[in-house]
């Protein structure tokens, strides 16, 4: 598959919003391993050799180190059966902890732009949030919901309906293990980059200030609901959450 992930590898540098999304993080992150790309680094990918491969599978891929997780009409005693078939004989291995250096904290903003051959601008302003498992994960779950989550979202009534200063404008709030990031992203004519930015921090200093209303608030409570009914109505959306 070695060929197939190197094309992959190419899509992804060739595709603006994910070259976007990588810069962004790489600009966030300093120390922590959230800065490099999922698919891996072509040029350490490239020497990988099979025996690697094998090591690190060893290494990594331990009964102990496992969750089985099925859903659906299925025989408990029939299931017991077959994992006893395919993965008795594992034995638990000694799993080397996976050492994550703490990433600095902030002093300054930070900021990067990327110039190239690109008909669109395409850019984000990302404050850093705490980690998953965190007081505030449901707060800042509904703020990005009330700011940028489709047509009917403040910013996009603001951004794009009123002002027509974007194309597209949307928010998300990512919470990981022990670090997070809350990110307005968006899409405008060459030109207008600082008109954007400039009018978002004041939008955003105002509801500091203000608040949001309760029917956005309530909105938000009854989108993420639905989505949440949703995902229980299918057996995959079930054991995702077992899973999870």
């Amino acid at each position: 598959e070695r060929e197939v992930i190197l094309r992959e590898i190419n899509m992804s540098n060739d595709d603006p919003d994910d070259r976007l999304s990588q810069i962004l993080f790489e600009t966030a992150f300093r120390q922590h391993p959230y800065r490099y790309p999922i698919i891996g680094i072509r040029n350490l990918f490239e020497k990988l050799t099979r025996e690697d491969l094998m090591r690190y599978w060893q290494s990594r891929y331990a009964p102990n180190n496992m969750t089985l997780v099925l859903a659906g009409a299925l025989d408990v005693a029939f299931v017991k059966e077959k994992v006893q078939e395919y993965l008795g004989q594992e034995t638990p291995r000694c799993v080397t902890p996976v050492f994550i250096p703490r990433e600095p904290f902030q002093l300054a903003e930070r900021t990067y732009q990327e110039y190239g051959d690109y008909q669109l601008v395409r850019g984000a302003i990302a404050y850093k949030i705490p980690g998953i498992g965190h007081k505030d994960g449901a707060r800042l779950q509904v703020l990005a919901s009330i700011l940028g989550d489709g047509e009917s979202s403040i910013l996009y009534q603001k951004m794009r309906e009123e002002k027509q200063l974007v194309y597209s404008i949307d928010v998300s709030s990512w919470m990981a293990n022990g670090q997070g990031l809350f990110w307005i992203q968006y899409t405008c004519a060459p030109g207008k980059r600082e008109s954007v930015e400039e009018t978002l921090k004041t939008y955003l200093a105002k509801w500091v200030e203000a608040g949001l209303t309760e029917a956005s608030v309530q909105k938000a409570f009854n989108r993420a609901l639905m989505a949440e009914l949703d995902a229980r109505k299918t057996v995959s959306g079930k054991a995702h959450h077992v899973g999870w």
